[in-house]
Order: C-alpha cells, then sequence, then structure tokens
C-alpha cells in the first residue's frame, strides 16, 4: 500500500512519468516472487485499495485509501 502511494505522490509531484505499478515492477523492487508479489496486489485490490489500470498495471484507489488511513489513524489514536 504505502508503495502505491509513494508512487501517486511521485506522480503528483512529476517525479515519475507513470501513475500506475507493475506487478512486475513491485516483485523486483522488493525481491518478491512473483505468485507472492500477485497475492499481495490481490489482496490490496480485494481491500479495494488499489484498482486495475491494465493487465498487470495497478494505481492507487484514492478514494478507498483515504477511508484506510482515516481509519488506521482512528484505530491507533493518531490526531491531525
Amino acid at each position: 500500500f504505502l508503495y502505491f502511494l509513494g508512487t501517486e505522490v511521485s506522480f503528483r509531484l512529476g517525479l515519475r512519468e507513470e501513475r500506475s505499478v507493475s506487478t512486475d515492477e513491485l516483485c523486483q523492487h522488493f525481491k518478491l516472487s512473483r505468485n507472492y508479489g500477485n497475492a499481495r496486489v490481490s489482496d490490496l485490490h480485494d481491500e479495494n485499495l488499489i484498482e486495475k489500470v491494465d493487465r498487470g498495471e495497478y494505481k492507487l484507489d484514492l478514494i478507498h485509501s483515504f477511508d484506510y488511513i482515516r481509519a488506521l489513524k482512528a484505530k491507533y489514536g493518531v490526531e491531525s
């Protein structure tokens, strides 16, 4: 999730050309097996935190991500 969030911020700052992240990129960056990487991406997609852009390409789902961050803040007692 944090990698997708960082990608979105980097894109908005003009530090990255693409908003989406491929499962191959994630696996390479974190040194994950393809099966494990695909499973984690599937988990994030099932939780509506990322959305599919194309085959093997995903981007952050901003609306659901903000809700997720709010829920985490409440769970851990973090004040804005």
